[in-house]
């Protein structure tokens, strides 16, 4: 089969959450040298933990799930290339 037909959604979505990871980080630290007043810099002043630990947890599950994914594909196509034991016990292979 293609490898580009067997590609793992999870891995770009797994890339999607890092780089809003580090946005929200590199927003994070922008906010320290902003003006507290702003509506935007108080919003993310009560909800930045909150935000952050939804995109830690999201990078995690996914993450996991991608590489699990790609686990099962991998010994699913190793037991694919195995000889059978029908085909050792005639003398082939």
């Amino acid at each position: 089969m293609n490898q580009r037909s067997e590609a793992n959604i999870l891995f770009p979505v797994v890339m999607v959450f890092g780089a809003a990871f580090i946005v929200t980080v590199l927003i994070s630290i922008a906010i320290a040298f902003g003006d507290p007043r702003v509506p935007v810099n108080q919003w993310l002043n009560r909800h930045l933990t909150t935000v952050l630990a939804v995109e830690v947890v999201l990078l995690i599950v996914t993450g996991l799930m991608a590489m699990a994914i790609d686990r099962v594909r991998t010994l699913s196509q190793i037991r694919s290339e195995e000889p059978s034991d029908a085909s050792l016990e005639d003398g082939e292979g």
